[in-house]
């Protein structure tokens, strides 16, 4: 019986918790706030960026992929909206501008 009500007080201890944890969460269709991280390695691009775009001018032949993180700390910003755009010179990819503005954070 000592069983059963030890068993049962752990169990709504755990559900407890389970319904306070669900009930923090967000589901606000923002970025979660994370570090920008990049690595060029010649003609790819490892990254963790939310949106990856890739393009080609069709009148050049040019090449530009668009790096977006939707809430990120970058340089001395934080929870920014951070956009790079990189063009793809002599089939390497190098760092062509830089587009902060505010962030969309939970």
């Amino acid at each position: 019986m000592k069983l059963l009500k030890t068993g049962s007080i752990l169990l709504f201890i755990l559900l407890g918790g389970l319904f306070l944890w669900g009930c923090g969460s967000s589901i606000s269709g923002g970025g979660s706030e994370k570090t920008v991280i990049y690595t060029v390695n010649g003609s790819d691009i490892v990254h963790n960026a939310d949106h990856d775009t890739r393009y080609t001018v069709p009148t050049q032949g040019t090449e530009y992929r668009i790096l977006t993180w939707e809430c990120g700390n970058y340089r001395t910003y934080t929870k920014k909206k951070v956009v790079l755009t990189f063009k793809k010179t002599n089939d390497i990819w190098v760092l062509d501008g830089e587009d902060i503005s505010n962030g969309n954070c939970d």
